[in-house]
């Protein structure tokens, strides 16, 4: 009886070891994985960052071409007589 009590204990003990080493192995990819995210998600908010810097330009110039076409078409060859002639 008492080889089937040791026995026992010896397949306990490599069960708990052989748990113990998978958790420390899956410890280590989290934190790999943990890492990688980190690294992933600043790469993410710095493009983001230009991405957003970039279309303000856009905007800007957008709105910038807007303002000259609207000059623009109040344009017309009897106002650029006056604006041009007018002065002399």
């Amino acid at each position: 009886e008492k080889s089937i009590e040791e026995r026992h204990r010896a397949k306990v003990a490599e069960v708990q070891a052989h748990f113990r080493e998978k958790t420390r192995q899956v410890r280590v990819e989290r934190q790999e994985l943990d890492r990688q995210a980190a690294y992933f998600l600043a790469q993410v908010d710095r493009q983001a960052g230009q991405l957003k810097q970039d279309h303000a330009q856009l905007v800007w110039s957008q709105k910038s071409l807007a303002s000259q076409l609207d000059r623009a078409d109040a344009v017309d060859f009897p106002s650029y007589v006056r604006r041009v002639v007018v002065p002399l």
